[in-house]
């Protein structure tokens, strides 16, 4: 592995500050990468490897041939005069052997994850089937007891006419 430390104070214009940075660490190479320190306007930053394809040991490794990492400059930091960026870390080229090693890595974790995956969505599913059974079950007493709430309505209803007409008859009576 190759060491580096990229710096470049990168000029203010008209008062806008930066916010965002594009580091390229290579061009028309795949390689791999291990950032030690990154640092914007006297401020700590991370880099967000962009494309890379996985990250093993600290190591960035991008198997395409234009490596990116973005930073967010951090709020505050000094940009006056221009803003000062160092990037430190260690670069390497990637043979053929560790890349294609590294794909099927990274393809064997992508494969269980997507069993693991599979076998959460039958489990939901099962569980849906299941709150589904509970939910019909559930509708099903709810209208039994609508009905035999609307026959008690209907007997207390005629109940009480039938009390009133009785009622009705004895003041005719007397």
């Amino acid at each position: 592995a190759e060491a580096f430390c990229w710096t470049c104070r990168l000029p203010e214009k008209g008062g806008n500050q930066i916010k965002r940075l594009r580091f390229d660490p290579a061009e028309g190479l795949m390689v791999k990468v291990k950032l030690k320190r990154a640092v914007a306007g006297g401020m700590e930053t991370q880099l967000q490897a962009e494309n890379a394809l996985c990250c093993t040991g600290g190591w960035q490794l991008f198997l395409n041939l234009d490596p990116i990492y973005t930073a967010v400059v951090p709020d505050g930091a000094d940009g006056q005069g221009g803003l000062h960026v160092c990037i430190e870390g260690e670069i390497e080229r990637l043979g053929a052997e560790e890349a294609g090693r590294a794909v099927m890595e990274v393809m064997y974790e992508k494969r269980d994850m997507i069993y693991e995956y599979q076998g959460k969505v039958r489990a939901m599913e099962e569980k849906m089937k299941l709150w589904e059974q509970k939910n019909t079950e559930l509708e099903m007493q709810n209208r039994q007891l609508y009905e035999k709430l609307q026959k008690l309505t209907n007997r207390s209803l005629r109940h009480k006419l039938a009390a009133k007409i009785r009622q009705m008859d004895r003041k005719k009576e007397m």
